[in-house]
């Protein structure tokens, strides 16, 4: 019953992860240029916009948390789905996926609480305090989003053997790819800088990549936990274990036992 457990609580996190993408997309839009990091880096304009408001920054960024928090939970179902056909290079992929959404949840989880802080100190403090700020910038973990550089490796492995071996709907497995190419285009987006390559990718991943990729292997895989469950029934109906316990075990499969006279 374990891989089946693991299965149904995957699929479950899948569907979660879906409806977050599409926020994560909308609340990206609704952030002041000066509030996107990623692409132009922390500047005073930076702070400035942050220390007039930040609802929408921290929203976006505990969202993002949240969806790798739980895409970690996809991550392992997806490969107990993948159970029968493992192999190096998708052991390995697995776990930089699974260190890439681990690094993103930390990463976005701290930026969000720390940015609007030193924002608020910026707006009080003086020019001289204002400039070494401006040159810290905000510590952080992950400065140009390697972790969708490692994710989007996973998601590429992951979906390629998927595909391979028809263990999802092969319109799934390519959505999956052009996921996994579009997270290695976040992380060149802001290795050079470029706003417009961020921006085209959070939108299709957001709205339309994310939801249908996410939603559809979180159906795909409850499906498989609930035949999973039933074959392990039906292999305790063919098996039986000895004593009233099996009894009671093959009551439950269609053959009166002791505890059905009650």
């Amino acid at each position: 019953m374990k891989h089946s457990s693991i299965l149904s609580f995957g699929g479950t996190s899948a569907q979660g992860v879906g409806i977050l993408y599409v926020l994560v997309a909308i609340t990206h839009f609704l952030l002041p240029r000066d509030q996107l990091r990623g692409a132009g880096g922390v500047t005073a304009a930076f702070f400035q916009s942050l220390s007039g408001s930040s609802v929408v920054f921290s929203a976006h960024y505990w969202t993002v948390a949240i969806l790798s928090f739980l895409t970690i939970a996809v991550y392992l179902g997806l490969l107990s789905l993948l159970r029968d056909h493992l192999s190096g290079p998708l052991c390995w992929a697995a776990v930089v996926g699974i260190i890439g959404a681990a690094l993103s949840m930390v990463d976005f989880a701290y930026v969000g609480v720390e940015a609007p802080r030193l924002a608020r100190a910026f707006s009080g403090a003086s020019a001289g305090a204002q400039s070494v700020l401006v040159v810290s910038g905000i510590p952080h973990i992950d400065p140009c989003f390697f972790a969708s550089a490692l994710m989007g490796i996973f998601s590429l492995i992951g979906n390629a053997v998927a595909l391979r071996h028809r263990l999802l709907p092969r319109a799934v497995t390519y959505i999956g790819l052009i996921g996994g190419v579009a997270l290695l285009l976040v992380f060149l987006g802001s290795l050079v800088r470029s706003p417009r390559t961020i921006d085209v990718t959070v939108g299709l991943g957001g709205l339309i990549i994310g939801p249908v990729w996410y939603t559809w292997v979180g159906f795909a895989l409850r499906r498989a936990s609930r035949s999973a469950a039933g074959a392990t029934r039906g292999r305790w109906c063919r098996e039986g274990v000895g004593g009233v316990g099996d009894d009671v075990n093959r009551g439950g499969c269609g053959v009166r036992g002791p505890m059905d006279a009650l």
